[in-house]
């Protein structure tokens, strides 16, 4: 009996240490992946016929795979390779009422694990991915190749909530801005990769309380960071960021835009000015900003209130409108 329970014991924390394999609704084990919770179903793209090869469409079967994922609350699982797609796929949570108002459907799930994959275009489409009005959605390693076919590697609407996680994934080849999110309020992304995209890396509208962290814009012909903002303050953190080697500014703020904070984050080597403010109440901190001939952090006649603090610049800032806060700035070595 004594053996019995120490035996026991051992297997309770392998299966703590090991993690738990599941079945996914056709009955197939999903090894490989290590789940949070010995509820989460998986569903193997390859079980809808995605080859991966770089050579098949997989459109279909992706989207497919999604779809399910969503019915069951489970998770789109990649092997490595190649999917080719020759329409955008979409996750939609959007929920229409009997007044005809969109809102959130707070019944669906969905995680994306991408294990390497690599999601490329091969037709003129508006984005490899899209999502619409999603709140419980997670998606990470992955890559988002437009291959100068889609405008967009990645765009979304109205995703909201701490509970929309993206992360290690990337976005490049894009028509235009790699990353086009418009009310993506409080959603996180990080370890997020734009680069060699026709528009910005990141461009974000009414992005209330989102942050982007660890991320990195480079070799865009855009900005590196676009933060706006129409209908909302668009206020958002950019923390550890790194922009470079942009054809247009590493980081670009417009008029009306409050709030926006970055924070121990790089800006350097872009054509055009490092970070160019025109709203309020914008801060920089900690920061290194490198920009070649042109201004470090330029400051718009129409800004007003923001704070400039503690960074290391190529240049000092020149404040057109004399109403910000610039102190305790130095020269970069």
């Amino acid at each position: 009996m004594k053996n019995k329970i120490i035996m026991a014991i051992i297997l309770i924390i392998a299966i703590a240490i090991i993690g738990c394999t599941r079945e996914d609704f056709t009955g197939k084990v999903i090894n490989n992946v290590i789940c949070d919770s010995c509820d989460d179903i998986f569903v193997d793209v390859k079980t809808f016929g995605a080859k991966g090869d770089g050579i098949a469409d997989d459109t279909i079967a992706l989207q497919k795979a999604i779809d399910k994922a969503i019915t069951v609350k489970g998770v789109v699982v990649f092997s490595e390779g190649t999917y080719l797609i020759s329409k955008g796929l979409k996750i939609d949570f959007e929920k229409i009422d009997s007044n005809g108002n969109s809102n959130y459907d707070t019944t669906k799930v969905i995680r994306i694990s991408g294990n390497g994959a690599v999601i490329k275009a091969i037709t003129p489409i508006d984005s490899v991915i899209h999502l619409n009005y999603a709140i419980y959605v997670s998606i990470d390693n992955l890559v988002l190749d437009a291959n100068k076919k889609a405008n967009h590697a990645f765009t979304g609407f109205k995703i909201t909530g701490r509970q929309a996680i993206f992360e290690k994934i990337i976005l490049k080849n894009a028509i235009s801005d790699g990353f086009f999110v418009e009310k993506g309020q409080g959603s996180i992304f990080n370890s997020i990769v734009a680069e060699n995209n026709g528009g910005a890396g990141f461009h974000c509208t009414d992005c209330n309380a989102a942050i982007i962290q660890s991320s990195i814009a480079k070799n865009n012909k855009g900005d590196g960071f676009v933060i706006d903002n129409k209908d909302y303050f668009g206020n958002m953190i950019l923390k550890e960021i790194i922009s470079e080697k942009n054809k247009g500014k590493g980081a670009f703020f417009p008029l009306n835009l409050k709030g926006t904070v970055v924070r121990d984050s790089m800006i350097r080597d872009n054509e055009q000015e490092g970070i160019l403010i025109n709203g309020r109440n914008i801060v920089i901190e900690n920061t290194k900003v490198i920009s070649g001939s042109k201004q470090a952090i330029a400051l718009g006649k129409y800004s007003f209130g923001n704070k400039i603090l503690n960074n290391k610049l190529s240049k000092l800032p020149l404040d057109e409108s004399k109403e910000n806060y610039i102190r305790d700035n130095e020269i970069a070595d």
